[in-house]
């Protein structure tokens, strides 16, 4: 046996395992990937009022830039009509309230990671519901979301299999602001996760528990040009975040087998890509948005994050490396809305894939006007 009690036979893969048990619980990639899902939704509130002869015309999302629907939508006052009858305005102003809720779900997997000698990968399911509330007010929407959910992560390949039960919980604050045929978003969040994690060894289980947390604040600036009925919508945009993994202590029969000590990561992205949308007006009377959505995505600030880990007593540590993304990533992504009266119902889809890792999110989203 070793020292910590790890029974000798497959040695190597037990150590290996043990010392990478972080790694192969993936918080940090279940965490990135669960951002991914929320910035989504974040970014289909982007949507703002434009101005036309003085009066503040609501632009619901994907009710586009420059298309203008057979009648005005509710909300509009037209030639007669006091502002303080129009609901959701005011006398001397434009001003619209929308609350809304988004349930999301992720998938992502990772494949083909190299842990000393050994392959391994991830499967990582999470959940999420979100709740927000925006206001218009002029040519600037702003609004505050809070999201929590949970899921799971389970690792694949050569290793010892390992399990992470996660939940987490954030805040983000967004605004866009209009001026002309161009749309500026700013958000910011926090998002923090716990990992109850374990991971079976022919002994007895490792255990533990650890926390992160992933602080992030994105611009995206998108352009609108009109081709007949077709809108397309070039997008660029810088987005940093700070992640950070606090130390872990993992037990095997309620004794100390490994230490793991804190880590953390700088990333910055830049996404680039384009939306193309169009709208139709219904028999109904209402207003169906379809949407499709490509970028690419560059990671040029830090992917992974070095920390320690050793046995306890031991004079010696192993320097470990945990990946939270890949430097180069496609994203493509497909979305459809329906608008009618005060109420908006949207359901969108998307897959991000890269060298190492794969990542599908889902969400519908509900809002109404008050």
């Amino acid at each position: 046996m070793l020292a910590s009690g790890i029974p000798v036979p497959q040695m190597e893969v037990a150590l290996q395992s043990g010392f990478d048990i972080v790694n192969l619980a993936a918080p940090m990639s279940a965490l990135y990937e669960t951002q991914t899902g929320i910035g989504n939704a974040i970014y289909a509130r982007s949507q703002t009022v434009r101005k036309r002869s003085g009066v503040a015309r609501p632009r619901y999302y994907d009710q586009t830039e420059f298309t203008q629907p057979e009648s005005d939508p509710p909300g509009y006052a037209q030639s007669g009509t006091s502002m303080s009858a129009v609901r959701g305005q005011s006398c001397g102003g434009s001003s619209n309230r929308e609350a809304w809720v988004t349930s999301i779900y992720g998938n992502g997997r990772g494949f083909d990671m190299q842990s000393g000698n050994f392959r391994y990968g991830y499967i990582n399911d999470q959940y999420a519901i979100g709740f927000g509330v925006d206001k218009v007010q002029g040519g600037l929407r702003f609004g505050v979301m809070g999201v929590g959910g949970g899921g799971k992560v389970q690792s694949t390949g050569a290793l010892t299999k390992t399990w992470n039960e996660t939940s987490f919980g954030g805040a983000y604050a967004y605004s866009n602001v209009r001026y002309d045929n161009v749309d500026f978003l700013l958000s910011a969040g926090w998002l923090g996760m716990n990992n109850d994690i374990q991971q079976r060894t022919v002994g007895g289980d490792l255990k533990g528990s650890i926390n992160s947390g992933l602080a992030s604040v994105s611009a995206i600036l998108t352009q609108t040009y009109r081709f007949g009925a077709l809108n397309v919508l070039p997008t660029f945009g810088i987005e940093y975040g700070y992640y950070y993994q606090d130390k872990m202590d993992v037990k095997w029969n309620g004794t100390t087998a490994f230490c793991n000590e804190k880590a953390h990561a700088n990333m910055v992205v830049l996404p680039i890509g384009a939306r193309f949308t169009r709208n139709i007006r219904t028999a109904s009377g209402g207003l169906l948005s379809p949407e499709l959505r490509t970028r690419y995505i560059a990671n040029v600030g830090g992917v992974s994050s070095d920390y320690k880990v050793w046995l306890p007593g031991s004079p010696t540590s192993a320097l470990m490396a945990t990946q939270m993304a890949d430097r180069h990533a496609g994203d493509v992504g497909l979305g459809i809305g329906f608008t009618r009266g005060w109420a908006t119902l949207r359901g969108d889809y998307g897959y991000m894939f890269s060298q190492h890792h794969q990542n599908q999110y889902a969400s519908l989203t509900g809002s109404w006007k008050f």
